[in-house]
């Protein structure tokens, strides 16, 4: 009797410290599926709209598109600070490690502020 007990006892606390692992990972899960990163991006959409007020430019930025003449300030808000900055010949290399959409290693480079050309591996 007493070892039915004591075996009934350790399996519940097994069965405790599996859930108490496991709880945190399937909350996560479920919060990425059911939308909390659609979630986020239309709040940053939200934030680029009252910034730019202008509801293309605030998509583009939104999904991280980088596009010929976009200002220093559009490619921060676009991909976020860059890894490295150099100078080279008057041009500001920018390199960037994306995870999204399989993309990294993303160099931009700019001349007086404006992008000029890009380049993604």
């Amino acid at each position: 009797m007493i070892k039915l007990i004591l075996s009934g006892f350790i399996l519940a606390v097994l069965l405790f410290a599996f859930f108490a692992v496991m709880a945190p990972i399937l909350l996560g899960l479920a919060a990425i599926y059911f939308g909390v990163l659609p979630l986020q991006k239309h709040l940053r959409y939200r934030a680029l709209l009252r910034k730019y007020g202008n509801e293309s430019l605030a998509r583009m930025l939104a999904n991280k598109t980088i596009w010929e003449n976009q200002t220093a300030e559009q490619l921060n808000d676009a991909l976020g600070a860059p890894l490295v900055i150099t100078q080279q010949d008057g041009l500001e290399i920018r390199t960037y490690r994306l995870m999204s959409m399989g993309r990294f290693n993303t160099q931009v480079v700019l001349q007086d502020g404006l992008v000029r050309s890009w380049t993604s591996a």
